[in-house]
């Protein structure tokens, strides 16, 4: 009872994520010794008791444990969907309407698809609403899909992919030289040869150049504050 107490006191908050203790037997997000009551000898390994609370309670928040984000891979997806968690939040505060809700959506494009190019459908189909249904309702399908698509990890193929959509922008209005260079530029970056963030800034001078107001919306190419410099390392996407 005082975890999920916890735990609601934690949501009160209106926290954006939670960074847990590695294999505490309150905080631990796997790999927990579970005991059964009088038995010296654990049966099983799973779940620390406040993170139990705190996912059945709020299962969209979230959630790492501390020695994890060590990983570069897992840091990055971490704080990439602290920080979308956030935007959508702010986004349901503000009580928008249809038009609000198009351009959240659009917004938000080139990430979703960079996770699941199934999700951006289905998100796509919501806001696209041909049953005419009430806002209220076309939020509620989006938040759960929206919420649970941030939290899948991004890869180096689906990536790409993405990369490959934007430079589509471009191909026709830069010249020979450099469309070969924004090319090479992904081609290492799926080979694992360079960061994430060298055609990332690649794309966004072009961006700026020809001044696309639609990508410069974009949250794929700008999730969260740059100093972060969460995309400078090669290992960031598996």
């Amino acid at each position: 009872q005082s975890c999920v107490t916890m735990a609601d006191d934690a949501y009160k908050q209106e926290l954006c994520g939670f960074i847990l203790k590695s294999k505490s037997p309150t905080c631990g997000m796997e790999r927990v010794r579970v005991y059964q009551d009088g038995k010296s000898m654990f049966e099983k390994k799973g779940t620390g008791l406040f993170t139990d609370a705190l996912r059945k309670h709020y299962p969209y928040l979230p959630i790492e444990e501390e020695s994890r984000l060590g990983d570069a891979w897992l840091r990055e997806n971490f704080l990439m969907q602290v920080f979308a968690y956030e935007d959508f939040h702010n986004f349901m505060r503000s009580k928008p309407k249809m038009k609000d809700l198009v351009a959240f959506h659009t917004s938000y494009k080139y990430l979703v698809y960079a996770k699941s190019a199934v999700a951006y459908k289905l998100l796509g189909n919501i806001v696209a609403n041909r049953n005419n249904k009430e806002i209220s309702l076309l939020l509620q399908e989006y938040r759960k899909i929206f919420l649970e698509t941030i939290a899948l990890r991004g890869n180096i193929s689906k990536t790409s992919n993405v990369l490959y959509h934007i430079y589509g922008y471009f191909k026709k209005i830069i010249n020979t030289e450099e469309k070969e260079h924004l090319l090479t530029a992904i081609e290492e970056f799926k080979e694992e040869t360079i960061p994430l963030i060298a055609v990332i800034k690649l794309l966004n001078l072009y961006v700026k150049r020809f001044d696309m107001q639609y990508l410069k919306k974009q949250k794929f190419l700008n999730p969260y504050p740059p100093k972060l410099a969460l995309r400078s390392n090669v290992k960031a996407y598996k």
